[in-house]
């Protein structure tokens, strides 16, 4: 089974937004969510232990969730996921085993 499959197999969808300025009545700027990509297939996991990742700043990362969707769309760090009525800052984003094959974002959920 190739991972396009199981991830289209696993039936669950997720969007991304990211943050951008924009002028609102009276000229005020407003910073507005906006949608990178909708409906995007994905594979969640939540991770058997809770350990640390580091990536190329040395900063330590606590990932709540991995969500693995395929490498065909380009993620920002900046950006957040949408899944559901649960928001999620992405703090990690792997090209797993450098194999540009699917992506694997770790993320942490925030509360509004």
């Amino acid at each position: 089974m190739s991972v396009e499959s199981i991830i289209k197999k696993a039936g669950t969808k997720c969007t991304f937004k990211y943050q951008d300025d924009t002028v609102v009545a009276g000229g005020q700027l407003a910073k507005l969510w906006i949608v990178r990509y909708t409906n995007v297939p994905c594979r969640i996991n939540e991770p058997a232990i809770k350990k640390e990742l580091l990536y190329y700043d040395k900063a330590k990362v606590f990932a709540q969730l991995i969500f693995y969707i395929l490498i065909k769309i380009d993620i920002k760090h900046t950006d957040r996921v949408y899944f559901g009525t649960r928001i999620f800052d992405i703090k990690k984003i792997d090209n797993w085993d450098e194999q540009n094959l699917y992506q694997r974002i770790s993320v942490q959920e925030i509360n509004i």
